[in-house]
Formats: structure tokens, sequence, C-alpha cells
């Protein structure tokens, strides 16, 4: 059985805090935009005294089909969602040790399900390794973050050619330059063409159709 939890970490204290004592337990107090915070404290590697702080997410503690303990990002703040995520992800891992699923499908499943601004930000972090041109990189992710809001696109499986198409139809009819609809069709072309093969299949994309 799986567990989820938040993941801690340490922050520098702030210069105006003030260590205050509760039940032996050392707490710095300091103030965050006018608001009070009160933070326990952990002592450092160098014996400094440090914030110590839990993620405002939780993170999945599970075991694979293959006996390898897994953590996982759940990033759900709310912990009964958190559990619900880890049941999905408990449920794969059985199917996987029945034969009713193969490691590929729930690799391919995870990736048509992982958020679009990550598949974006790896995109970018890809392109800027091949040495794209900073201005072009940052006009073509702003490209792509306008088209995916505007048709509500938020997963890899939402991605479907006929809400581009006429969303490019919208664009034409009120006006907007053929720049910036040759710019959308460029930029979904190179992200889909360079986007993990796993990705587009799990999420049903033909690369042909959006370029």
């Amino acid at each position: 059985m799986g567990s989820v939890f938040r993941k801690s970490f340490t922050k520098p204290v702030p210069p105006d805090a003030v260590v205050v004592e509760k039940g032996g337990i050392q707490f710095a107090r300091f103030r965050v935009r006018g608001r009070v915070r009160t933070v326990r404290l952990t002592t450092g590697a160098n014996g400094v005294p440090r914030l110590l702080v839990e993620s405002g997410t939780f993170t999945a503690r599970y075991r694979d089909a293959t006996g390898a303990l897994i953590e996982r990002p759940t990033r759900c703040r709310d912990e009964a969602n958190a559990r619900r995520r880890l049941t999905e992800w408990e449920r794969e891992v059985e199917r996987v040790r029945a034969g009713v699923l193969t490691a590929a499908d729930v690799d391919m499943s995870q990736h048509a399900r992982a958020r679009l601004e990550d598949h974006f930000t790896a995109f970018g972090t890809r392109q800027r390794a091949r040495g794209m041109d900073d201005k072009y990189r940052e006009n073509t992710l702003r490209s792509l973050r306008r088209v995916a809001t505007d048709c509500n696109f938020r997963v890899f499986a939402d991605l479907r050619a006929e809400p581009f198409e006429s969303w490019l139809v919208a664009r034409t009819e009120s006006g907007s330059s053929a720049r910036t609809r040759n710019l959308a069709r460029e930029s979904w072309g190179v992200f889909l063409n360079t986007t993990p093969l796993e990705a587009r299949t799990g999420g049903r994309v033909r690369v042909s159709n959006w370029s």
C-alpha cells in the first residue's frame, strides 16, 4: 500500500526573524507581505538554523510492477485528491502485474496525461540545447501557450487538430495577421515532431494534421 506526503525542504531564515520556542521546539517568526508567519526551525549542514518548509503539494510513494519504490508528484494540494491519484497509479500497477497492460502502455498513458505546460517546458529546454535563437524560442512558446489556452488544451491527450483548425479560422475572420497564423502552425508542427513518440501516440495526435 502506497502513501502520500508533503516533501520538506529548507530555506534561509529571514534576517528580521525572531526566534521563539514552543514545547521545546524553535520557530522563526517574521512578516511576509505584512502577514506574520511562524515556521519551524531546523539545523543546516553547517550548523546554521534554517526554516523547515513543507511543499504545497503532495508526493505519492508506491511500488511499481517490478517492486521498485517510486516517488511521484501528484500536483495535488488536497490530500484526498492526492490519494485518489495514488489509487489510480496503483491500479495501473496491478493491471501490469495481471498482464492486462504492459509497462509501455502505462508509460504512454502517463505521457498523454501530463500537463501541456510540462511538455512546453521540456520543449523549450530541448530548443535551447539545440542552439535555437532565444527570441524565436520565446515567440514559439508564447504561440503554443496562446493556442493551448484558447482551445482549452490542458494535457497532451486533449490535443486534436479540429479545435486548432477552428482557431485558425477564427483568427482569419477576426483580421489576425497571416504571420500570427503561420507562426502558430509552425510552432505546433515543430513541437509535435520533437515531442516523445509515446506522448503523441498516447494522445492519439497525428502530427501531419498540425503542419
